[in-house]
């Protein structure tokens, strides 16, 4: 399924920003990562509950989750509490493969 880029609506999201090819490019910060392919189909979601969205994106990629996906995007968020509850409702909405 495509992702639907209006979540940057959500009262809980601070920042929405994407398509990247590189970890580095991603913040430090709370939120949700996706990984997709060329078509933008959503293949996984991340969480990171710390500040270290780079590190967090890259292991998940090491670990496969990555796997049919050609880019990485994020969402910032508020809160650790917010990107938790953000994330069960997203992981829901687009059941990604490789979640």
């Amino acid at each position: 399924m495509k992702i639907d880029m209006s979540i940057e609506k959500d009262p809980r999201v601070r920042e929405v920003d994407g398509w990247y090819d590189d970890f580095e490019d991603l913040p430090q910060a709370f939120g949700l990562f996706f990984f997709v392919d060329d078509n933008t189909d959503v293949k996984f979601v991340g969480i990171c509950k710390r500040p270290t969205m780079q590190e967090e994106a890259k292991a998940a990629y090491d670990a496969g989750k990555g796997k049919g996906a050609t880019k990485i995007g994020y969402v910032r968020t508020f809160s650790v509490e917010k990107a938790e509850a953000l994330y069960d409702e997203v992981v829901k909405k687009y059941n990604p493969p490789n979640n």
